[in-house]
């Protein structure tokens, strides 16, 4: 049971870069926001979400394939578990306004984006984390996301976000007309440690 929820930064980020943390900073201290969570993997290690759902009530759709994860989801929150393929998934069912999309799928992430992206008249997110894995995948894969982002209204706000060893993997994008850009706006860059960005 969630005590009395204050709105601040969390307190203890679970996700491998501060994405937790970021989305906490780009919506202020939103509470009881809603999130797609797609590659949940793990319920609480290097989690984008578990820290919003426990400690500022959030709440969403956990989307994850393997089937221990799934069990470990089904444990540990309280968010409703699809345990589907993302790449197979038919997203029909979502509408409106999500506040977050964490979307972290290795080499099938750029085609799940361009599914959800098809219903960008239906469907809109405030804040996206997408695993880009440039330093795996080369900046095809990369460049391909973010073009898709750009296309589909969205401003890549944190472009070639690098990881605490400084490979470039992921690209941090809100939808301007969802945010507050003047907030936002301190938080772009380009190449920068995830650490030098939530810093600024």
């Amino acid at each position: 049971m969630l005590g009395k929820l204050e709105a601040q930064v969390i307190t203890k980020s679970y996700s491998q870069s501060g994405q937790d943390r970021f989305v906490d900073l780009i919506l202020k201290y939103k509470l009881l926001g809603t999130f797609l969570d797609i590659g949940a993997n793990h319920p609480i290690e290097l989690s984008n979400t578990y820290a919003l759902e426990k400690e500022l009530g959030w709440t969403g759709t956990l989307v994850e394939r393997d089937a221990h994860c799934i069990e470990l989801l089904r444990q540990e929150r309280n968010g409703m578990i699809w345990p589907v393929d993302a790449l197979e998934a038919n997203w029909a069912g979502l509408a409106g306004v999500i506040d977050y999309l964490s979307l972290d799928c290795d080499e099938n992430t750029a085609q799940i984006l361009d599914n959800l992206l098809k219903r960008s008249d239906l469907l809109r997110f405030r804040v996206l984390t997408v695993e880009t894995d440039a330093y795996r995948f080369g900046p095809e894969v990369r460049d391909r996301i973010d073009l898709a982002l750009k296309n589909a209204g969205y401003d890549v706000l944190c472009r070639n976000v690098r990881s605490s060893e400084g490979m470039i993997y992921e690209s941090w994008a809100v939808d301007p007309k969802l945010v507050d850009m003047e907030n936002a706006e301190r938080f772009r860059s380009d190449g920068l440690k995830w650490s030098e960005i939530l810093a600024k």
